[in-house]
């Protein structure tokens, strides 16, 4: 859980987002999304798309309609940085030693997170269980230790895929489980991917990057007002 400032210094709508614990960090794929349907609704933002400027650069999110918003998720990518392309996945892929069980995972880096894809033929859940909570240390292909964030993914059919796991972008997390499911060959370029009783509809490729488009939802609503504004020069 985090937070997203919205500031209008100028012309440009600038987004500054925040961590639970306060700290800055890149604009996730979802709070970009969230922060384009609350601008839509407000009556800030343009008709077919809206721009958001963060200390990293702009985020473009587009407009399907009044509830359904897109955004260019980039590519997906190994610990490595080379792109996960159909078929790939042996390449890529790396064995686990979990809790004392062998587990096959495939890293997978995309919109500055970074998950550890273990596919499932059943329970999502009993896939998870060997990681316990949080996050995982990954051996990368330079044998250096990363951590990515535990994403069980039950593929259903060429085009609908289920995913779990711990605390992730909902958007990042359906993006890398086509990834990987695309690597293994079971996935088309095109598919929803379920997170609990949601979905997010992903396309793309290796080549041109990962369009992600969902229905961003109200939970709350208020108004707080910030006595010193926020400091958006670049």
């Amino acid at each position: 859980m985090g937070i997203v400032a919205l500031s209008r210094p100028e012309t440009d709508i600038w987004a500054e987002s925040f961590d639970a614990a306060g700290n800055g960090i890149l604009l996730p794929p979802c709070a970009a999304l969230c922060a384009a349907r609350y601008l839509f609704d407000s009556g800030r933002g343009g008709r077919d798309s809206l721009d958001l400027r963060t200390r990293d650069g702009t985020v473009r999110v587009d407009i399907i309609d009044s509830t359904r918003f897109a955004l260019n998720l980039g590519p997906a990518l190994s610990p490595a940085g080379i792109p996960l392309r159909e078929g790939e996945a042996d390449r890529a892929a790396a064995e686990l030693d979990v809790a004392g069980k062998a587990l096959s995972i495939l890293p997978v880096r995309l919109a500055g997170q970074s998950f550890a894809v273990v596919l499932s033929e059943g329970s999502l859940r009993d896939a998870l269980s060997p990681f316990g909570r949080g996050e995982s240390p990954v051996p990368s292909v330079d044998s250096r230790s990363h951590r990515f964030t535990p994403l069980a993914v039950r593929i259903d059919s060429r085009t609908s895929l289920a995913a779990a796991g711990r605390a992730f972008d909902a958007c990042a997390a359906a993006g890398a489980a086509l990834a990987a499911a695309g690597a293994y060959g079971l996935a088309d370029r095109e598919a929803a991917v379920r997170l609990g009783g949601d979905a997010v509809f992903v396309n793309g490729d290796a080549d041109d990057g990962l369009y992600a488009a969902a229905k961003p939802t109200y939970i709350f609503s208020g108004e707080y007002w910030m006595e010193d504004p926020v400091d958006c020069d670049p």
